[in-house]
């Protein structure tokens, strides 16, 4: 037998390399057994982030503000002769003191 060189790789036996390709029942059935437990995992991970998803949209429907009802309406600002001093606006009464309607308004705030 010649002496090999170190920077020469050592060939390997016939036979070892077809017994490394070679994949045995046991071996597919553990592969097997692994892909299906891996395959579980996902699908309950990928379940519980849609079960919070959907819980997070149903929390968010019902919580939302309903209708209260018609929009409140602002009075419209006084005319500008009104405001320039044509009339008195001092206190809380708007326009001339000689009117013939008188409106009272009350609220309640509580």
């Amino acid at each position: 037998m010649q002496p090999q060189s170190q920077g020469q790789p050592v060939p390997e036996p016939r036979r070892s390399r077809r017994a490394d390709r070679r994949v045995t029942g046991r071996e597919q059935r553990k592969a097997a057994v692994e892909e299906a437990e891996r395959r579980k995992r996902w699908t309950i991970a990928a379940g519980t982030i849609a079960l919070v998803l959907i819980v997070g949209l149903v929390a968010f429907l019902v919580t939302r503000p309903r209708d209260l009802g018609p929009p409140i309406q602002v009075a419209e600002a006084p005319p500008a002769e009104m405001a320039a001093g044509g009339s008195a606006t001092e206190g809380f009464t708007l326009g001339p003191d000689d009117v013939p309607v008188t409106v009272v308004e009350w609220g309640d705030y509580t």
